[in-house]
C-alpha cells in the first residue's frame, strides 16, 4: 500500500513535468518513501522523520539512495531522468 501511494504521487508529479522532475521533487518523495517505509526514529528521546535523521547523520548515504531511487524510477519508467 505504501508503494501505490508513492507511485501515484511520482505520476502526479510526472504529468506536470513531462517525465522529467527536478532534484527538489526527487528528495520529496525520496523523503516520503523513507518516512512511509521506516517511520520515525527515536535519537535520545526525540522523535524524528527517518528521512531528515538519514540526511543530517550520513548525508552521503543519503544521496546514494536518493540516487539508486532515481535509477529505479527511471529503470521502471516512471520518469525519463531528473535534473
Amino acid at each position: 500500500m505504501v508503494y501505490s501511494l508513492v507511485i501515484a504521487n511520482e505520476r502526479e508529479i510526472m504529468q506536470t513535468r513531462k517525465n522529467i522532475i527536478t532534484e527538489w521533487e526527487l528528495e520529496k518523495l525520496y523523503n516520503q518513501l523513507l518516512d512511509d517505509v521506516y517511520g520515525t526514529v527515536t535519537i535520545a528521546g526525540m522523535e524524528y522523520d527517518t528521512s531528515r535523521a538519514l540526511k543530517d547523520t550520513d548525508p552521503i548515504a543519503y544521496r546514494v539512495g536518493m540516487h539508486e531511487y532515481a535509477d529505479d524510477l527511471i529503470t521502471e519508467g516512471y520518469i525519463d531522468g531528473w535534473d
